[in-house]
């Protein structure tokens, strides 16, 4: 008897160090960011770009934040990257990234390529605040996280869109939503896993982003 009871014992105890390893597990893989961008750093692109380009008019921007590869920290690696309208330099537009604090360009838009969105918009117009704020309204709306996240914004419409892409690899918790640059969310859903089967396949529980 007293073995019996020392064995459900054990086996409870097992069991909850199961369910605490497995929320740490879920929980580890997050990357932590403050800002999507800082004030100063925003603030520095859109001098740059005026200065390269002669305008801030843009089709897009966009910034990633992705788990470090080989990295035990929560410290992502960021990719800031820029389409801007057509110069004299660049009459279809031009492709660039932003690295340490300077405009390197990747690519020359042709009259093949054709720019995601409804035109170009002034990248100064846009508050660093603003992005900052829906940014992290909707990865808050992930439970454990996020390991990686993208935000992109283009013009939509009369205006420009915020929209906010984001997945939690340990988890398969995902978020996509779109926001006014007013910060009103437009439309977006968020997907919390809930069960993972043999086969990879895994089922999910879905509801809009508020």
């Amino acid at each position: 008897m007293i073995i019996g009871v020392l064995t459900i014992v054990a086996l409870v105890a097992g069991v909850i160090g199961l369910v605490q390893i497995s929320n740490a597990v879920r929980g580890g893989y997050a990357i932590e960011y403050a800002e999507v961008i800082s004030a100063e750093d925003y603030a520095a692109l859109v001098r740059a770009v005026v200065t390269t380009t002669g305008s801030d008019e843009v089709f897009g921007i966009s910034i990633d934040h992705v788990e470090a590869a080989a990295s035990d920290t929560a410290v992502p690696d960021v990719t800031t990257s820029v389409v801007t309208a057509p110069t004299t330099s660049h009459p279809f537009g031009a492709s660039w990234e932003w690295r340490e604090g300077a405009l390197v360009l990747l690519a020359a838009l042709t009259s093949d390529d054709t720019p995601a969105g409804d035109g170009s918009f002034p990248l100064g117009d846009i508050a660093p605040e603003e992005l900052n704020l829906i940014d992290r309204r909707i990865r808050d709306a992930m439970p454990y996280g996020v390991t990686e996240a993208t935000l992109t914004v283009q013009k939509h419409g009369d205006g420009p869109v915020i929209r906010v892409h984001a997945r939690n690899r340990g988890t398969d918790d995902k978020v996509d939503a779109r926001a006014t640059s007013e910060g009103r969310i437009i439309d977006g859903t968020v997907c919390i896993a809930t069960g993972h089967h043999r086969g990879g396949g895994v089922t999910f529980s879905c509801h809009a982003v508020k």
